[in-house]
């Protein structure tokens, strides 16, 4: 939640709040009464009741760093692993996905996949030194944490190893096309230049 606006004398404010399952909502905030009137929605035809939630989620790279993200998968439970979307974010420096209503991770689990949002080396919110962790590593490190990212997904039930896809715009394009290149079975291991491998 924040303020976007207020009145000269501060006796009212407009309030934006959000969820992961709600793309915004607006209140006109009364600080004397503290009553709150919803003015409108982003998004009046989502009901956040009926769309799925994101967790965060931590797991370690390779080389024992912490890293972060988000999981959104479908609602209803699941048979099994479910296929998967590795959306890495753009930037890459000091860029990061939120909890937050994402639409493209909403589309896609509307559709019946699991979505991983991967705050990888580099990314922000989390202090310097997990950004400059990234300098000077696109196409390693950080391209790494991605595959790893994967892996865990894999481990952990979520993802079907031979169902995997890697798509983004911005850095998230050329993350994709890396992936392609140096884990074809792994992240990117459905993409229009390569073929259905696993990822182990």
């Amino acid at each position: 939640m924040w303020m976007t606006s207020s009145t000269a004398d501060g006796s009212e404010v407009l309030l934006y709040v959000w969820s992961d399952r709600n793309n915004g909502d607006y209140f006109l905030f009364d600080t004397r009464t503290r009553r709150a009137e919803r003015v409108f929605s982003r998004r009046e035809w989502f009901d956040p009741a009926e769309v799925p939630a994101s967790r965060y989620v931590t797991f370690k790279a390779r080389d024992g760093m912490t890293l972060h993200g988000y999981l959104t998968e479908p609602r209803g439970p699941a048979v099994g692993p479910r296929p998967m979307v590795l959306l890495p974010h753009g930037g890459p420096f000091g860029i990061f996905d939120t909890w937050s209503f994402d639409d493209d991770a909403q589309i896609l689990a509307a559709a019946g996949y699991a979505v991983l949002r991967v705050n990888y080396r580099g990314s922000g919110n989390y202090g310097r030194q997990y950004q400059r962790a990234g300098h000077k590593e696109w196409g390693g490190r950080m391209q790494d944490d991605l595959t790893d990212a994967t892996r865990w997904a894999v481990r952990e039930g979520v993802a079907d190893a031979s169902k995997i896809c890697i798509y983004g715009a911005s850095y998230g394009g050329y993350a994709a096309l890396m992936g392609v290149a140096r884990s074809p079975g792994c992240t990117g291991a459905r993409s229009a230049t390569s073929a259905s491998t696993t990822c182990r």
